[in-house]
């Protein structure tokens, strides 16, 4: 006879991929908001350097996304066709939970409005003249040998900022608007609207200067006393200040700070580790459980299994899959595992294996910081 079809099934199949259709709307808002990113880092002069180390957050299909200025702001279909379609669940997850690229969006937001501001004042400037030889001319205006000319690339100049600082700005609310939809029909879990608040908020910060700057009053992104956030409507005015712009700065100078320190660090205790082990591994006797060396050993591999616990609950727990966090989870094991066994190579083998093996365990406690500091998750 013909195959029946489940109702159920078609119906939950359905679903799902009602909910992956509306996680992939939030990821693409967000892969355009990189890509923005990306282009304003590199315009913004004194953030050019920032450009290369955003760019460590992008996939290589999404830095090609970035070499085209002139179709950065039509990369909708190409993102949602191409691209986005053809992510994995948990590269959508990835891309909704990193929280690296947020550290950036406050400067994608600041930049675009001191564009702005500066090529409306030099517009108004040149209008205000009657000559193209006007002192401290910007240099991209120098093939403009005729008054009409400079005139014309300066009101163009202008139009252009104003219409990148208005792409963000619209961005930015159609990403509160595409996770209020994921929202509403439970396709986001708690983790990925925990992370997209922290992203919303880096936005926020720039964002009713930037609004100002536009339409003459502030006005914010959404609502943030509200518990659910992204239902607001953006109408209420802000009159609160921009952050200082060194603030940005402090985690990824933190986060810099740690990554040269981590490895170096380890280098330099792997020193005392293997001479501790050297000096141990000749004839003697073994460790017995009545040492206090032994109960020393168990206090400290209580200790660490503590620490691996509390980053582990509140960081992995709240993460998408991965390589990042495949990675998180073989090294907790490694470290985990080494409490057990330095405590067996202790009574069984000597002292000098137990001390070796619990250092590796704890330096794998140190990288699991280092990955969870990468991702975003820390600091």
């Amino acid at each position: 006879g013909a195959d029946e079809s489940d109702p159920s099934r078609d119906e939950n199949q359905a679903v799902n991929e009602e909910h992956r259709a509306l996680r992939q709307q939030v990821a693409r808002h967000l892969l355009v908001l990189n890509a923005l990113t990306s282009l304003a880092l590199g315009d913004g002069g004194d953030t050019a350097a920032y450009s290369d180390k955003f760019a460590e957050y992008l996939t290589p299909a999404e830095r090609g996304l970035n070499s085209d200025r002139r179709s950065v702001y039509r990369h909708d279909r190409k993102l949602g066709s191409e691209y986005v379609a053809g992510l994995r669940d948990w590269q959508v997850q990835d891309c909704i939970v990193d929280l690296g690229p947020s550290d950036y969006y406050p400067d994608l937001l600041n930049i675009r409005v001191k564009l702005y501001r500066k090529a409306k004042e030099h517009a108004a400037l040149v209008a205000r003249s009657s000559h193209a030889d006007l002192p401290m001319r910007p240099k991209r205006f120098a093939d403009c040998h005729h008054y009409q000319d400079y005139l014309e690339a300066a009101v163009h100049d202008d139009q252009t900022q104003r219409n990148r600082l208005s792409n963000v700005l619209k961005r930015a609310r159609l990403l509160v608007a595409a996770i209020k939809s994921a929202a509403d029909a439970g396709s986001l879990d708690d983790p990925g609207l925990a992370a997209l608040r922290v992203k919303i908020d880096a936005l926020q910060s720039y964002y009713p200067d930037a609004y100002s700057a536009l339409h003459g009053s502030p006005q914010d992104l959404f609502d943030a006393e509200a518990e659910r956030w992204w239902d607001a409507s953006g109408s209420q005015s802000s009159a609160r200040p921009p952050p200082p712009e060194s603030q940005t700065r402090y985690a990824r100078r933190d986060r810099a700070l740690v990554n040269f320190a981590v490895p170096s660090v380890t280098v330099l205790a792997c020193i005392p580790a293997f001479m501790g082990w050297w000096l141990s591994t000749g004839p003697g006797e073994l460790g017995r459980y009545d040492d206090a060396e032994f109960w020393q050993l168990v206090a400290g591999g209580a200790m660490q299994l503590l620490g691996l616990f509390t980053m582990l609950w509140p960081n992995v727990m709240a993460g998408g899959g991965g390589e990042p966090r495949r990675w998180t989870w073989i090294l907790a094991a490694v470290s985990a595992l080494s409490v057990v066994v330095s405590m067996l190579l202790y009574l069984l083998v000597s002292p000098g294996w137990s001390s070796l093996v619990s250092f590796l365990g704890s330096a794998a406690q140190v990288f699991i910081l280092l990955q969870l500091v990468n991702r975003g998750r820390l600091l």
